[in-house]
């Protein structure tokens, strides 16, 4: 019979979320090798015969179609994930600074999530300018590009709350208002990939 008293044997340990403070670089890197590792792994393989001059045989030889070509891509947007996630954690570590002297809101957890799941695909298959993420008001984060006579500027408020501003000296491209889906942010993006960094 139970006596109802309840024990420390009775609760499973639980795990404390991360500080708000904590660095959130080892959650970004473990996100971009779940996504990033299996698209690398992947891909169709082909049997090739590759003839040896030295010994005169013939053997096999495993390659995936464009693998030079897919292994340099890669090689180039793993640089462009690394730089980003530089940039995210600096400003992630300005606004343990700001939150220390009490001058801003720690940033939401998903709308920092949200911002990279957004940018992420579009960094790492753009060659981008030099990107500024920044900590905002209320949890936000900010991330701009000004380069090639483009200013690109996204204000992530809170998931699906993503107001951009587009403007382009040249006159192709320009933009005000929500972009949640990044529709408008990505065009604009695509074209200052396309100019000669100034």
């Amino acid at each position: 019979m139970s006596t109802g008293v309840m024990t420390l044997s009775n609760f499973q340990a639980v795990e404390i979320p991360p500080s708000v403070r904590a660095p959130r670089r080892n959650l970004l890197a473990s996100f971009i090798e779940v996504v990033l590792a299996p698209l690398i792994a992947s891909g169709p393989t082909t049997t090739i015969g590759v003839s040896d001059e030295r010994t005169g045989t013939f053997g096999a030889q495993q390659q995936r179609p464009g693998q030079r070509e897919s292994t340099v891509f890669f090689q180039d947007s793993a640089k462009r994930i690394d730089n980003f996630i530089e940039v995210l954690s600096d400003a992630l570590k300005l606004n343990a600074t700001m939150l220390d002297a009490d001058e801003a809101d720690p940033i939401d957890n998903q709308t920092l999530q949200y911002a990279v799941q957004s940018l992420l695909p579009l960094i790492a298959s753009l060659e981008l300018p030099a990107l500024l993420i920044l900590p905002l008001q209320n949890g936000g984060i900010g991330a701009e590009w000004h380069a090639s006579g483009m200013n690109i500027e996204l204000r992530f408020r809170k998931p699906y709350d993503v107001y951009a501003l587009l403007e382009d000296a040249q006159g192709t491209t320009s933009f005000r208002g929500r972009d949640p889906d990044l529709v408008h942010t990505g065009h604009a993006l695509r074209e200052i990939s396309r100019r000669p960094v100034e």
